[in-house]
């Protein structure tokens, strides 16, 4: 980080430091500025053959978790209420309508529950595709397209790195040894898309997107594809100087400005984003000088002047005005979220979350906090497993701290599921870490590149000497050295390893375990499967009813679905009761019709039996 925090003294807005020297070599660097290609031109330039293997990688994915998801909704395997949930919400949005979710209680809007506008893109999808499935399917594209973009942005990082590497070449070290380097050149071209796939795949297969496929939709999986792009542009600003890492970090910066909508602990997320992306723009040292001028170099000018030079410097230089609001975005927007958006939606005026994680403690006895993070053995297992996903070195790159925010309030809260390494949890964690072990394998191999960005005048500056010629760390240490001696695919290779050997260990827990059941991959239904399609069936469409997990989610297209556990008004016109259901804990009610009648305050009558499974009808 420091290295990447060193600025050329260019960048200075300081006037009594400016002359005709400068003004001569920024004539000079404008001579020098190669013409900037159009969106046009990039996509032309672009190689099918390069994107292939991401794609591969991509459509089986897609496929594997798929195939998952549909193995899942065929044997009725409904781990909670949350797809269920998340389907009445687009199908709501697919009719231009509030999300009223029923199922939450009567006239509940879920714009009180959680912070997640970004979802109303469900609604045309689920328009199209009127199904619980169609979530799962969304769900799984977006995590497929994330391992695409690891691939892509592995490829473009090694292609940049390499360039830098072979301008540092001499001639005469190229002619004497002319046979290795055209030997190697065939195996250079194909380790970046190799070490991509092993990035990818070991991505694909974490435990964290395995969780939460295994746990169903959940708003989480659209801040996936955002964080891999985001990270991807992070990762190429820190291998280029000048003006190029000044474009990257603003793609960086714009990626991540809609991960604030996902949900709304993730405007932190973007907060801490914007703090990395400020870091790499290299802006900290010209501050520093701006505001501590070295004594050496004369009388410092009065500080408000200091001020204004600063503030001149930071509008100018490319990227840091930039990051800045990102990080005011993501604080904004969370902030809003919590103490405004969600209590207001909220039937009870509050946020109904505020007592699972107690910041003002934790900000009160920081100390204390931090070891009652680490107290528990369920926190320190998906510590040391979040740990060895990214192979342990993840955690040497800066891109490892905007994993920070997502821990914090993981292991601060009272709930016990938050802290496990099961359900969706952790799947805005995978991104980063695989993300930060490319950046970590970058630097192992290619070191750091300050970041040299140069102030913008007037429009936009030309690039300084600095940015066309980036100067990489070249004498690194014994340790580091011997690291760069690795292939640059081993620690890939190893977060792999790592994330699939559990799968095929016996008893495993981890959920792609289940493809060798072979009570899992029947193609057969079941005779309980069959039992629930077919009272789901009996159930005619456009009317309302309760239920209990059961069969909660398969009822939803074209009826008004309640969970079984509300009372009162209004009274659904048919209520379901799977005898058999975990719902009842072992003591499932022995006259459905009464229950119903006891619960809604209405008169049911036996409407059918299927099974195990009661269905009454409203009488009155």
């Amino acid at each position: 980080m420091a290295a990447e925090a060193h600025e050329a003294s260019s960048n200075t807005d300081a006037p009594e430091q400016k002359n005709s020297t400068d003004t001569s070599a920024g004539r000079t660097q404008r001579a020098k500025k190669q013409p900037r290609q159009s969106l046009t031109e990039r996509v032309k330039s672009i190689r099918p053959l390069e994107l292939l293997p991401g794609l591969l990688l991509a459509a089986a994915v897609m496929a594997l978790y798929t195939y998952y998801s549909l193995q899942q909704m065929k044997h009725w395997i409904t781990p909670s209420w949350d797809l269920a949930i998340f389907t009445q919400m687009a199908q709501a949005y697919s009719h231009f309508s509030v999300p009223i979710v029923p199922i939450k209680g009567p006239d509940f809007n879920l714009w009180g529950d959680h912070f997640h506008p970004i979802l109303v893109l469900l609604g045309p999808v689920y328009a199209l595709f009127p199904s619980p499935t169609t979530l799962l399917v969304v769900q799984n594209a977006l995590v497929a397209f994330a391992s695409f973009a690891i691939v892509r942005f592995t490829q473009r990082a090694f292609a940049l790195a390499q360039k830098t590497e072979d301008a540092q070449k001499t001639e005469d070290a190229q002619k004497n040894e002319p046979a290795q380097t055209a030997q190697s050149a065939k195996l250079q071209s194909v380790i970046p898309t190799i070490t991509g796939l092993l990035l990818g795949a070991g991505f694909a297969l974490s435990f964290g997107v395995q969780q939460a496929i295994a746990a169903q939709f959940h708003e989480v999986a659209f801040a996936v594809p955002l964080l891999a792009m985001s990270l991807g542009y992070l990762v190429l600003a820190s291998r280029v100087s000048g003006t190029e890492r000044a474009r990257y970090l603003a793609y960086a910066c714009w990626w991540s400005l809609p991960i604030a909508f996902v949900k709304e602990d993730m405007g932190i997320t973007v907060a801490a984003i914007g703090l990395i992306i400020f870091i790499r723009t290299g802006w900290l040292s010209t501050a520093v000088d701006i505001l501590m001028p070295r004594l050496s170099a004369g009388t410092p000018a009065p500080m408000r002047i200091r001020v204004h030079q600063l503030y001149s410097s930071w509008a100018r230089t490319p990227a840091v005005a930039e990051s800045t609001m990102v990080m005011i975005w993501g604080v904004f927007w969370s902030a809003v979220a919590i103490y405004v958006i969600l209590p207001y939606f909220n039937s009870g005026g509050n946020f109904d979350y505020a007592d699972k994680v107690n910041l003002s403690a934790a900000l009160g006895d920081p100390f204390g906090s931090a070891l009652q993070m680490l107290s528990n053995n369920t926190k320190l297992a998906t510590l040391g497993l979040l740990l060895i996903t990214g192979a342990v070195l993840w955690v040497i790159s800066p891109l490892a701290a905007i994993a920070l925010p997502t821990l914090a309030w993981r292991l601060l809260s009272t709930m016990e599921s938050y802290w496990a390494s099961t359900w969706h949890y952790s799947l805005v964690l995978m991104p980063v870490v695989f993300f930060a072990l490319l950046d970590a394998v970058m630097r192992i191999r290619y070191g750091v590149v300050p970041a040299a960005i140069p102030a913008r005048l007037g429009a936009r500056a030309a690039d300084s000497a600095s940015a066309q010629e980036p100067q990489t760390n070249t004498e690194p240490g014994r340790l580091t050295a011997t690291a760069r001696r690795m292939p640059v695919w081993v620690l890939p290779a190893v977060a792999l390893f790592l994330a699939a050997s559990p799968i095929f260990v016996p008893g495993s827990q981890q959920p792609l375990a289940s493809l060798g059941n072979a009570q899992f991959t029947a193609s057969a239904l079941t005779t309980t499967d069959q039992m629930k399609r077919d009272a789901v069936q009996k159930v005619p469409e456009g009317v309302s009813v309760a239920s209990d997990l059961s069969i909660l989610t398969q009822l939803i297209p074209g009826r008004t679905v309640y969970w079984i556990g509300h009372t009162g008004k209004p009274a659904p016109d048919y209520v379901v009761i799977d005898r058999m259901s975990n719902s009842w804990g072992g003591n499932p009610p022995t006259n459905a019709a009464q229950y119903a009648a006891d619960r809604y305050g209405n008169s049911y009558a036996k409407y059918a039996t299927v099974g195990t499974i009661d269905i009454v009808r409203r009488v009155d």
